[in-house]
């Protein structure tokens, strides 16, 4: 989604934006853009009172105003980040697996391999981010169906497998998030395109589990080629 904010005035430094910048644009005075991210929430989540969400932001400051934000607004969050303690950061998704907090707002701690409730995706892998067994066939097959391939230790019999395919019956909710690559030309991390809520349709083999989902909404004309999957 477009969230209206000018990154014109920040610096570019060393073929990225500088994140001190961009961490102090995010904290100052941007409630409008705190307002914009929650009506999308409530726009495209059928209950936004019973979603599992993880937050990436730009820095630690950034993290701890949109959790800040978010539970003046009545959505429970938690902010976590590299000097955040272990155990706390295990006990914050331990709160967000069992609905006590609805978004953990995170800095530079998770990447795709992490297992989350909600399912992030890169839909491009390259070789010199990922080893051969983590090379796995993710992307859009329609505006509708969009496939993804789980963790090398996931089968149809395991928890994980079966938190997948019972979602609906367990009332979680699964949140698609996709991007063709992690970096840009520039080595800018690229952000991701949130696709909507989906529901689980179909499986095929294990280890990993190529699952497919339905979108509750159509992926847009002008993001499906950006999402579609890669032959």
């Amino acid at each position: 989604m477009h969230d209206e904010v000018d990154l014109s005035d920040v610096r570019w430094v060393r073929g990225r934006y500088d994140l001190g910048d961009l961490d102090n644009l995010y904290t100052g005075h941007h409630h409008h853009r705190v307002r914009v991210i929650l009506q999308q929430l409530h726009e495209k989540v059928p209950d936004v009172s019973r979603m599992r969400a993880l937050g990436f932001c730009a820095g630690v400051g950034h993290a701890g105003f949109m959790a800040e934000q978010f539970n003046a607004k009545g959505v429970p969050a938690v902010a976590i980040h590299g000097d955040t303690p272990p155990d706390e950061r295990r006990a914050a998704l331990q709160r967000l697996a069992e609905g006590r907090v609805r978004v953990v707002f995170a800095v530079d701690l998770f990447n795709e391999g992490v297992d989350l409730p909600a399912v992030d995706i890169t839909i491009q892998k390259s070789e010199r981010d990922y080893s051969p067994r983590t090379m796995y066939r993710d992307g859009a097959l329609s505006q509708t169906i969009f496939q993804w391939d789980s963790q090398n230790a996931t089968g149809p019999d395991t928890p994980t497998g079966q938190r997948h395919i019972h979602h609906e019956q367990r009332g979680s909710h699964v949140l698609l998030f996709a991007r063709r690559d992690r970096k840009d030309e520039r080595g800018i991390t690229v952000p991701y395109t949130f696709l909507g809520p989906a529901r689980y349709l179909s499986h095929e083999g294990a280890y990993p589990m190529a699952i497919r989902w339905e979108l509750l909404h159509a992926i847009p004309g002008a993001v499906y080629p950006e999402v579609r999957l890669v032959a």
